[in-house]
């Protein structure tokens, strides 16, 4: 799983937790939320940080060079386009999910997260079947 409401991480845009975003997508358009969710919200977050940090905002180069030094705490974590693994890619934590279905509903939950131990399980792994 890239993003769900479980996620530890808020927005530098609006303060808002990963669970409030997911609740406000869903009281506002009556569907659920997804994985790219997170994502979208997060472009808008790296947006308006470079272009706060850029020299000039009418100059392309100028706002390549901010987006390039852009390290930034965000809705789906850590941002650092500097970091690698190659420059200008910033690389974001990954779990496991597994789908059940609650009250009607289909729930994913996160039941591994080996390689991001920051990120909450919110279930227990299941047998299919």
């Amino acid at each position: 799983m890239w993003w769900s409401p479980h996620h530890p991480f808020n927005s530098s845009l609006t303060g808002q937790s990963s669970a409030d975003l997911a609740s406000a997508y869903e009281a506002e358009t009556g569907n659920l939320w997804t994985m790219p969710l997170g994502f979208k919200h997060s472009l808008f977050e790296v947006a308006l940080d470079a272009l706060s940090r850029t020299e000039d905002p009418t100059d392309p180069d100028s706002i390549a060079a901010a987006i390039r030094a852009t390290n930034l705490n965000t809705i789906t974590g850590a941002l650092n386009f500097g970091a690698g693994p190659v420059p200008n890619i910033a690389k974001t934590p990954l779990v496991g999910g597994q789908w059940s279905v609650r009250d009607g509903k289909p729930v994913l939950d996160i039941v591994d997260n080996t390689n991001a131990p920051d990120i909450p399980l919110s279930a227990q792994m299941r047998p299919i079947g």
